[in-house]
């Protein structure tokens, strides 16, 4: 997995009315809602750390037509690849990410 070479912060007033009607529809937390509609928005795939993984957010990805993938922690013995620090610019992400880091 590769990080995107760019990211984009989508502002809320894009975001919320689609988070009401995804709400209004799953039973989803509004975190979830936002993850979700944040992804549609940038046509993006949502990525899941496994541990933050539930039926509700899935279901409200599935539901929005949005790729949903979870991913593993590495095992701590795994070297970490080092590479120079990527500098973040407003831009359009290839991945949209929720859950802990």
């Amino acid at each position: 997995m590769a990080l995107p070479t760019s990211v984009e912060v989508v502002p809320m007033r894009f975001l919320t009315y689609r988070m009401a009607e995804i709400c209004d529809v799953q039973r989803v937390s509004t975190l979830g809602a936002e993850a979700v509609a944040a992804a549609e928005h940038l046509n993006a795939s949502l990525w899941v750390w496994e541990g933050d993984d539930g039926p509700a957010i899935r279901s409200a990805a599935a539901a929005s037509g949005v790729r949903y993938v979870t991913i593993a922690r590495l095992p701590s013995s795994l070297p970490v690849a080092q590479s120079a620090p990527r500098r973040a610019r407003v831009g359009a992400p290839s991945v949209a990410t929720a859950g802990a880091y």
